[in-house]
């Protein structure tokens, strides 16, 4: 028996030696490809400081800020301090889409919080790159923010949109820039569709209403919802190439799956009744001419598709508005 245990006792010093054996080799085959023990303490040391912070990871987030970034590195600083500070934004994501200006050094910089992603791509443009940042997101809001956005300082922003998320359980977009107050109309048998309802839009209105569709910065959407309606639609543009109107079609959609969209004006664009200051990133590093052709291209597809559906998205509109009106 004392034979038995001292094979034992032998087999498991021999494993003993092995292991420490493979392991000398593995740190040996470490270094020769640059790895270092300065390198070891310097992970460890920053594994030590975000301890406990990555405590505080949420499983269940309740507002996603997703944020569109293309070469407007001047307004990174502006944009993470106010969201990462905002007590309602819960989670940020960032939809880093192949800048060249230091805008993705910037971000990573700033990302560090448990709750904080970065996706980097190569200037597939807003309808992917976005796609790709909502479905990352696990929050059951998501708020898109444009990389030129001034977002406000004052964070009841954030809950302001929430608490109409709340109160009204089949509310599925929200936007606080454009809101269209028409939808295309039905042209009956006429091979060109009118785009008139585009000039019938609004830039203002602090009291919340319900509204055909609306334009992103900022645009939120339920996550139960644009998982439900597929998401945006991709045909609205090839990869790289501007896709003008997905988010106003979006809304569209919704209405016709039960959903509600909803207007309140919310001051992130710093111009004359909230319009754009300064040219975005399509006007800058685009092709005017290509954008406008884009533009009328998908404003057309979208009065072709919802054309026909006018006097039903429009009855829609009005009994939820009648019905916001009652409860009031």
């Amino acid at each position: 028996m004392r034979d038995v245990r001292r094979m034992i006792g032998r087999k498991a010093l021999l494993e003993r030696v092995r292991h420490v054996q493979d392991t000398m080799q593995r740190r040996k085959i470490w270094r020769e490809r640059g790895g270092s023990r300065d390198l070891v303490a310097e992970v460890k040391a920053k594994k030590a400081r975000t301890k406990e912070l990555l405590a505080t990871y949420d499983h269940h987030p309740k507002l996603a800020v997703v944020v569109t970034s293309f070469n407007q590195v001047w307004n990174v600083p502006n944009l993470a301090s106010r969201l990462l500070t905002n007590p309602y934004v819960d989670e940020v994501v960032v939809s880093e889409d192949g800048s060249i200006d230091g805008s993705l050094e910037a971000w990573v910089e700033r990302l560090e919080g448990p709750n904080q992603f970065l996706i980097r791509s190569n200037d597939l443009h807003e309808i992917r790159s976005l796609d790709r940042a909502l479905r990352l997101s696990r929050a059951d809001i998501c708020c898109i923010v444009q990389d030129d956005d001034v977002v406000p300082e004052d964070p009841e922003w954030a809950k302001q949109v929430l608490d109409l998320f709340e109160r009204h359980p089949r509310l599925g977009v929200v936007g606080g820039f454009i809101a269209f107050e028409e939808p295309p109309a039905d042209e009956g048998d006429t091979e060109e569709p009118t785009l008139e309802y585009w000039a019938h839009i609004r830039w203002t209105g602090d009291e919340f209403r319900f509204v055909p569709t609306v334009s992103v910065g900022p645009y939120y959407v339920r996550a139960e919802c644009y998982r439900e309606l597929g998401g945006f639609d991709t045909s609205f543009s090839a990869p790289g190439q501007a896709g003008v109107g997905f988010d106003e079609e979006f809304g569209l959609r919704a209405w016709l799956h039960g959903w509600e969209v909803g207007y309140v004006h919310q001051p992130f664009k710093t111009g004359e009744e909230g319009k754009y200051v300064a040219a975005g990133g399509t006007f800058l590093y685009g092709e005017a001419s290509e954008r406008t052709t884009h533009d009328v291209e998908n404003k057309r597809k979208i009065a072709i598709a919802y054309g026909r559906h006018h006097d039903t998205i429009v009855d829609l509109v009005a009994r939820s508005n009648e019905r916001l009106a009652s409860a009031e």
